[in-house]
């Protein structure tokens, strides 16, 4: 067996295939683009919230009004 595997990657490009499935229509490469690193950053801030780290960060939030 390899300590290595490329699983990341592949996740990354289904990822991409899937939005550029559901995105047909859209003409500039830069949105696209955009549109992609964007679904990626979601994917790290939920993958923090549903590991069980604090987030967002308690003392961010401590002085907020509800």
């Amino acid at each position: 067996m390899y300590p290595y595997n490329n699983g990341y990657i592949e996740g990354v490009n289904n990822t991409i295939k899937v939005l550029k499935r559901n995105s047909f229509g859209i003409n500039s490469f830069k949105r696209m683009k955009k549109k992609i690193l964007w679904q990626q950053e979601i994917k790290k801030i939920r993958v923090k919230r549903d590991s069980g780290v604090d987030f967002p960060p308690s003392h961010l939030t401590e002085n907020r009004k509800n």
